[in-house]
């Protein structure tokens, strides 16, 4: 059976915050109409292990906010705030001997 992986932390209304924190009102849109958007996302460990790289970044930010235009969701994120938040949870769940998909 496939089971849901709960990582320690979740990046959520500007900063990082526990998995169980990451809740949504029943009256929220993305709950009651399944109106989303998201981008899958693949990083690396680079050769000297002291930085982490994340594949196409401002491609995939590009998308989102494509995506997100075309369902008319407000999306008030600039570019650097979503590379911080991208790096800041990586920081906060991986370590250098695994990647990040």
């Amino acid at each position: 059976m496939l089971q849901l992986q709960k990582p320690k932390w979740i990046y959520m209304g500007g900063r990082l915050r526990p998995w169980e924190e990451g809740v949504l009102h029943i009256s929220c849109e993305a709950v009651t109409r399944g109106l989303n958007v998201y981008e899958g996302l693949k990083g690396y460990w680079r050769h000297d292990g002291a930085q982490f790289g994340i594949v196409a970044l401002p491609r995939h930010f590009a998308r989102l906010l494509r995506s997100a235009r075309l369902l008319h969701i407000p999306c008030p994120v600039s570019y650097e705030e979503f590379e911080s938040a991208c790096h800041e949870l990586v920081k906060s769940l991986y370590t250098p001997e695994k990647d990040m998909w």
